[in-house]
């Protein structure tokens, strides 16, 4: 949840990537890193979509093909927990 609104945000962003010497990336990449961080790390996407304030998991699903591993190991863990 952000305590301020967008454009606060936006302006002190802007300041820091120029002061850094990356004008190429902006705040919206920062959600998608987020996004597959969290993703990657084993949430789920619920609970992804809520962190990036998405009202349903549609939009979250996006970030989701990226880590088709995932998906792998989920089905391996069932035969992890019978051994």
């Amino acid at each position: 949840p952000m305590e301020f609104g967008y454009t606060y945000y936006s302006r002190h962003f802007r300041a820091a990537r120029e002061a850094v010497g990356m004008p190429d990336v902006h705040l919206h990449d920062l959600r998608h890193s987020t996004a597959s961080a969290l993703l990657s790390g084993g949430h789920n996407l619920h609970a992804v979509a809520q962190v990036l304030g998405h009202k349903t998991t549609q939009s979250t699903r996006r970030y989701a093909h990226l880590y088709p591993e995932a998906q792998a190991d989920a089905l391996a863990s069932i035969f992890r927990r019978k051994a």
